[in-house]
């Protein structure tokens, strides 16, 4: 599968939608990542910020099926890959 499509959102909290595709389904790959918060005590000991996943789900769907964006995770990175794929259709047209 090659990848087609990647957004994220920003902010601390670190929210990524990836799509790939080999032309008969998508792979949705949806991930969260979230930061540690060291105390001003740990930071003056030398921590750092530290990222850690906190959600990775996969959902596949063939490419012409109809992606309801509420059935799936992040609702707003959904709808921006929606908003491309209608893009690529019309550009095909």
């Amino acid at each position: 599968m090659e990848e087609i499509f990647f957004t994220r959102s920003k902010g601390r909290v670190n929210k990524m939608l990836t799509v790939y595709s080999d032309g008969i389904q998508f792979k949705l790959h949806y991930r969260i990542f979230d930061r540690t918060n060291p105390s001003k005590i740990e930071r003056a000991n030398g921590a750092k910020e530290k990222r850690f996943e906190v959600f990775n789900q996969v959902f596949y769907i063939g490419v012409n099926d109809i992606l309801i964006p509420e059935n799936y995770p992040m609702l707003e990175l959904t709808n921006k890959f929606i908003n491309f794929i209608e893009e690529e259709k019309n550009h095909e047209n």
